[in-house]
């Protein structure tokens, strides 16, 4: 016997996996398909990132999983405890495509990645740090510098 094939009309609706593979790929708080999608490494719920952004607060003393109130801590991106989930947002690309938002998207976790490299640049050059570069004092040929 021969499986049934999946059909796009409504007499054989009950064979399409849309409806529950929608759900599966809907952010936990806003209900729209997920857009860069965030997941809470310890309970595995998944978020948009701008829905998750809004209700951590980076040095807080306690961040909490919006669904289930698992605690994240007072920095989860920095500990993982909230990732960028590639193969979600990967599956979400490829069953339903928009380009134009897939694309606007990518550019802007590009350069919020980007920024946030920088930012750990910057503090890493701080004079006083650990690995930063500065001039020593008394050295022959001022302008030479060492590791600290």
């Amino acid at each position: 016997m021969s499986q049934p094939k999946p059909s796009r009309d409504e007499e054989h609706a009950e064979w399409r996996p849309a409806p529950p593979l929608l759900e599966a790929l809907q952010c936990r708080l806003c209900g729209d398909l997920l857009k860069e999608p965030i997941t809470a490494a310890e309970c595995s719920h998944s978020f948009c990132y701008d829905c998750v952004d809004k209700c951590i607060t980076i040095g807080g003393r306690a961040n909490f999983c919006p669904v289930c109130n698992l605690l994240l801590g007072p920095n989860p991106y920095e500990h993982n405890k909230l990732k960028y989930d590639f193969t979600l947002d990967s599956l979400v690309r490829k069953v339903f495509p928009r380009p134009l938002l897939d694309a606007a998207l990518e550019a802007r976790r590009l350069e919020r990645e980007e920024a946030t490299r920088q930012a750990k640049v910057n503090i890493n050059k701080r004079p006083g740090r650990p690995g930063s570069f500065r001039p020593v004092p008394g050295q022959q040929g001022s302008g030479a510098a060492r590791a600290v």
